[in-house]
């Protein structure tokens, strides 16, 4: 959370980076449901202006799961 609070911008970390940390790894599974058996709306369909104009491929690789 620091991270992302950092004032320097140069030492800020991005967004898509954050959600790589494993905080949000549950997310990740195939199947989840919300608590109250609802599915989870779609959430690995990244437009290519919220991956910028050079994503890594690995930091693609740690963000989207296979099964997607």
């Amino acid at each position: 959370m620091s991270r992302l609070l950092e004032y320097e911008p140069e030492k800020r970390i991005c967004g898509l980076e954050s959600l790589i940390h494993p905080y949000f790894d549950e997310l990740k599974e195939e199947g989840l449901l919300f608590p109250t058996g609802n599915c989870m709306p779609d959430l690995f369909n990244f437009t290519a202006f919220e991956l910028g104009e050079k994503p890594e491929p690995e930091m693609l690789e740690k963000l989207i799961p296979e099964w997607y």
